[in-house]
């Protein structure tokens, strides 16, 4: 496939280990921690309606404070042109849309405080605030034929009750409000209190739908009682659709799609417990006969993947639009690509085409993100629309023959790029971090290694350090992901830019348990079993007969379940010279309860009781706090105290029990007390890079001659 625009920018370099001495290229500068600071993260593009232009978000740190600050920059599909629509010196800009004649735009703001829903007039530049909202908005729908809208809106019961909803805060009284809120106990009634987002606990906000006419008048919708989320329209208005969550107790987070007229009466719900309804946005079918909607697929030897349904807005049938997808291109939808340098809300991951024949999604598989088109004439046939050796992080669908997407490789960040459907040329549109040309980048080399039990391969890449000496044995990292429901992708990674900066090889892998190589890939017996610690050490036997890496001086490190799984392996190895575990697991005996992470009462099948102490039990057995006596690697501990994933207190457990029962072996600490489970992803920009130096410092040390860190 031919590459256009930007020369040079979308090569595949990822064919070998040459590093720019060898290919003689000049030396640039090094790649740290620090240089994070400069990247700019794009996100959620928007296609005008005849395709001559697009709208996409761009945010980057602020260096006065370490928060992130987005603003929207409208592109010429030809020339490239770029033009700031919002001021990102005083408000913040998220979800631009276009109006379905094109002439108006509509977006969030926070210029007023809360997030607003906004409108600019595209031809006169003019702009005007539609929402007064007393906690804002964080998403919604446009009808196509008017300016109509449907909104996702946190409201209070006290302020529903009282009529202040849809009345925005002075910054006075929202101080005062603030100060009262810190000050009061939070009652709490239900099992479900916490949350890793909200950074503790619940505080009774609840997700409510606004629908605002043109002329800014606002209503509840539908009179629903309970959070709602996601509220889509039907093609011609006449119906909407959104995510209920109509149950209490253990079951409160599970979604079930619902359906109304847009007027919101008629509420009806289509969906009922079972195969739980996963939270990317819904849409209709072409006549609004229809809702699509995903949801999560076991396999009959466990496992699970991403699919789409289809439930009837008649008589709430479900009808399974996948079918074997062992068999196809794709191995379900999303696939929860990770370790990538993104930042913003994308679009959604599936989205009915104009002529209502395919459901356009995006898929993670083997390694690569890409968009696919399903068939909705009853075939399930599935075709690959992007086959190029990008990873894509958000589309639009095609207008007038352009579709705009932003996509990202190896040591490219985010770019925003036009693909020409007919002729499926492409071109980079963007140069938002062309400064990355100034550094001396590792590009890694695939390589597929057998498993040890032969049943199948794995996907491993390994990263040479920046500026390779030839015949020189360098320290490798072993780096795990999360999950283990996600998946590594071909994709930018600064983290690991850093680490081969500073003259350490990076290797990573998709172990079984991951997404993007089929259900039976991806079973629990593998994640959680022995499967993945065999398949983590043997990509690290791989990479080392590559020649550069020193079997002596290798280190692991990962977050959340590769927290754990660090925790894991230096429990039952000596193999690693040094770890470093993030976010991390170690004593399921006690982490029950403790987070937002599910309840053991949600996984009993029909007929099966439940008995505490045989729950407490089988965690306990489980519990990597028992092996701790035999851990002898040096290690580092990284959490945020806000954490409610991994809460804080598996943070402790294993510091404490490491300097109490191996106080000879060097153990260290570092808590981040305002950041959650998201630090290396959402955290403040000094947070982050804090984070990557200490992990970076550690492993320095422990495996490099010279290192310096402080235990």
């Amino acid at each position: 496939m031919p590459w256009t625009g930007c020369a040079g920018l979308l090569k595949n370099r990822a064919a070998g280990l040459k590093t720019k001495e060898e290919a003689g290229e000049s030396m640039g500068k090094k790649f740290t921690a620090q240089t994070i600071e400069q990247v700019r993260y794009m996100s959620y593009p928007a296609a005008h309606p005849d395709g001559h232009e697009a709208v996409y978000v761009c945010s980057m740190h602020r260096k006065s404070d370490g928060k992130y600050q987005s603003w929207l920059v409208r592109t010429d599909a030809v020339t490239g042109r770029r033009e700031e629509l919002t001021d990102r010196e005083c408000e913040n800009a998220f979800l631009p849309r276009y109006s379905g004649d094109g002439k108006h735009l509509a977006y969030l703001s926070d210029r007023t405080g809360e997030k607003q829903l906004w409108i600019l007039d595209l031809e006169d530049g003019k702009r005007r605030r539609l929402t007064s909202l007393r906690r804002g908005a964080d998403w919604y729908d446009m009808r196509r034929d008017r300016e109509e809208f449907l909104i996702q809106a946190g409201c209070y019961q006290e302020e529903i009750e009282n009529g202040t909803w849809d009345k925005e805060m002075s910054s006075e009284e929202r101080k005062a409000w603030e100060a009262r809120k810190d000050r009061a106990p939070v009652v709490i009634d239900k099992p479900f209190c916490k949350d890793n987002s909200a950074y503790g606990l619940l505080d009774g906000r609840v997700d409510r739908i606004v629908k605002v006419f043109p002329d800014g008048k606002m209503e509840l919708f539908g009179g629903i009682s309970f959070k709602a989320r996601y509220p889509v329209y039907s093609r011609d208005g006449q119906k909407a659709a959104f995510y209920g969550f109509p149950y209490k107790g253990v079951w409160e987070p599970d979604p079930e799609v619902f359906i109304c007229a847009g007027d919101g009466s008629g509420l009806k719900q289509l969906t009922r417990k079972g195969r739980p309804v996963t939270e990317d946005p819904p849409c209709f079918n072409m006549d609004g006969s229809a809702v699509i909607y995903s949801s999560y697929y076991e396999g009959k030897e466990g496992g699970c993947e991403e699919r789409l349904y289809q439930v009837s807005a008649e008589d709430g049938q479900v009808t399974a639009l996948m079918g074997d997808v062992e068999e196809t291109k794709s191995h379900g939808i999303n696939g929860a690509p990770c370790s990538r340098t993104v930042y913003g809300t994308e679009t959604p991951c599936y989205q009915l085409n104009k002529e209502g024949s395919e459901i356009w999604y995006r898929a993670s598989c083997e390694g690569y993100e890409r968009v696919f088109a399903l068939s909705l004439d009853g075939t399930q046939k599935i075709r690959e629309v992007t086959e190029f050796p990008m990873s894509v992080h958000s589309f639009c669908l095609p207008a007038n023959g352009r579709m705009f997407f932003t996509a990202g490789d190896y040591t490219t960040i985010t770019e925003l790029h036009v693909m020409d459907m007919e002729t499926k040329k492409y071109t980079r549109l963007t140069d938002e971090n062309l400064w990355l040309k100034e550094y001396d980048l590792s590009v890694p080399r695939l390589i597929w290694v057998p498993t040890a039990d032969k049943k199948t391969r794995i996907q491993v890449w390994v990263m040479a350090p920046a500026n390779m000496e030839e015949g020189k044995k360098y320290p490798a990292i072993l780096d795990v992901h999360g999950g283990p429901e996600c998946s590594y992708t071909v994709d930018f990674w600064h983290e690991f830019q850093a680490i081969a900066a500073d003259g350490m090889a990076v290797v990573y892998c998709n172990p079984r348990g991951s997404l993007g190589y089929g259900v039976e890939f991806s079973r629990d017996e593998y994640s959680w079993g022995e499967g993945a610690c065999q398949d983590l050490l043997g990509a690290i036997e791989a990479a080392a007969e590559l020649g550069f890496i020193d079997s002596e001086r290798v280190g692991i490190t990962g977050g959340s379940y590769g927290g754990m799984m660090t925790n894991k392996m230096i429990a039952k190895t000596d193999r690693f010279a040094a770890a470093v575990t993030q976010r991390c697991l170690i004593n399921t005996a006690t982490s029950y309860g403790c987070g937002d992470m599910g309840f053991e009462s949600r996984r009993l099948k029909e007929g099966e009781s439940l008995q505490m102490m045989k729950v407490l039990e089988r965690r306990a057995r489980s519990c990597l706090m028992g092996q701790i006596d035999s851990i002898s690697t040096p290690l580092l501990i990284l959490h945020g105290y806000k954490d409610y994933r991994c809460t804080f207190e598996q943070a402790e457990q294993i510091f404490i029990g490491m300097k109490e029962r191996n106080p000879q072996v060097p153990v260290r600490m570092v808590m981040f007390p305002e950041e959650n489970h998201d630090i290396t992803r959402e955290g403040n920009l000094y947070n982050q890079i804090c984070h990557l130096q200490e992990l970076i410092n550690w492993f320095c040390k422990y495996l490099k001659e010279g290192g310096d860190a402080d235990e």
